[in-house]
């Protein structure tokens, strides 16, 4: 038994590689920026070899886990200024712009899908909505008799009722 013990890391790092890259290959099917998929399972595989081979990774990941929340305020700052999201304006630009739109493109990976267009064709609208009706509860913005905004997409609004709503 003590003979096969000395391998049994090679093998448990062999088999959370082979669960890693069977759990992608539906990704490949899914999503055409296949190249970013594989430098993230590259990045992945790299990892899972360095927590099994690499003494001193244990303690590094005791690191980032001790200072998880302090490191994801740091990148939520940093895409905040950057100004990376995950807006589908974007495809608003394609729609009404004058130019070449893929020249104004500020997609960063992927592109825009006129899936996800109901953002700015009705969420948007809500949102400017509310702003202009000073986030009241009914808002005569939407419709003539008035909407109520609670109800309505997630619309932000200054009302106790909101509190069970935290996205807004």
């Amino acid at each position: 038994m003590k003979k096969y013990q000395k391998y049994l890391k090679y093998l448990e790092c062999f088999i959370s590689i082979c669960v890693l890259i069977f759990a992608m290959l539906p990704m490949y099917k899914t999503y055409p920026q296949h190249k970013i998929l594989l430098v993230i399972e590259f990045s992945l595989i790299l990892c899972i070899i360095g927590i099994y081979f690499w003494n001193k990774a244990s303690f590094i990941f005791k690191k980032i886990i001790k200072f998880r929340y302090f490191i994801a305020i740091l990148i939520f700052i940093l895409c905040v200024i950057l100004k990376i999201h995950g807006s589908s304006m974007d495809y608003y630009n394609l729609l009404f712009s004058y130019n070449n739109p893929e020249e104004n493109s500020a997609v960063i990976f992927g592109k825009s899908r006129i899936l996800r267009s109901d953002e700015f064709l009705v969420q948007t609208p809500h949102y400017f909505s509310q702003k202009y009706n000073n986030f009241k509860r009914i808002s005569k913005q939407m419709s003539i008799s008035g909407q109520d905004m609670i109800v309505t997409h997630n619309a932000p609004v200054l009302d106790i009722s909101v509190i069970v709503k935290p996205l807004t």
